[in-house]
């Protein structure tokens, strides 16, 4: 007998959930999964926008090291590689907000010349064009020329065109990014 009531004990205490606290337990899970994914989306682009930021922090940064140091490009050129009479530049145009140039100053007007003109008649002053992810896009106010000088005689400057300093923002619909340059060389970002 006793085995028998011991057996209805534990039957008694083997309970299952009612229908009302699975539906609750489905609806929490619902939200917490609805709530990561929206968090989700906009971390992507966060991140898309960081990304692009430092992309443009370190061209910028590698153009730099590039004319302090003398460095060479276009090595098909006569004398195996031209070391522009300018240094080295990034071009910003307003009506391109998908894009910017890396350049190489031949004709040491401080400027990306568009023209085509080679330089030493051999190479383009077009080192590299820099497309944007989708989504993200470029705010210049006017055509902006940032070109890094040669360490001759006198510490090398960024020269920026009608300024001693300027700012590019880097911006998806909602955020920006602004990386600054002043008159000494320094870059960085915001």
């Amino acid at each position: 007998m006793r085995k028998n009531s011991a057996y209805k004990i534990f039957q008694k205490k083997q309970k299952g959930f009612t229908l009302v606290e699975l539906l609750v337990a489905i609806t929490i899970i619902g939200i917490l999964t609805t709530a990561s994914f929206w968090g989700y989306g906009e971390r992507q682009r966060e991140l898309k926008l960081q990304k692009e930021t430092n992309i443009l922090v370190s061209k910028s940064e590698e153009i730099r090291e590039k004319a302090l140091s003398g460095k060479y490009f276009c090595p098909n050129g006569p004398r195996g590689g031209i070391f522009p009479a300018g240094g080295y530049g990034i071009h910003f145009d307003p009506s391109q907000r998908t894009r910017y140039i890396v350049f190489a100053d031949c004709n040491n007007n401080g400027a990306y010349d568009s023209s085509g003109l080679p330089c030493d008649n051999t190479c383009p002053e077009t080192i590299e064009i820099v497309r944007l992810e989708s989504g993200i896009s470029l705010v210049a106010s006017a055509n902006t020329h940032i070109t890094f000088n040669p360490p001759s005689p006198i510490v090398s400057t960024v020269r920026i065109i009608g300024a001693s300093s300027t700012r590019i923002e880097i911006s998806d619909t909602a955020k920006f990014k602004t990386i600054y340059f002043n008159s000494a060389g320094l870059i960085y970002a915001r």
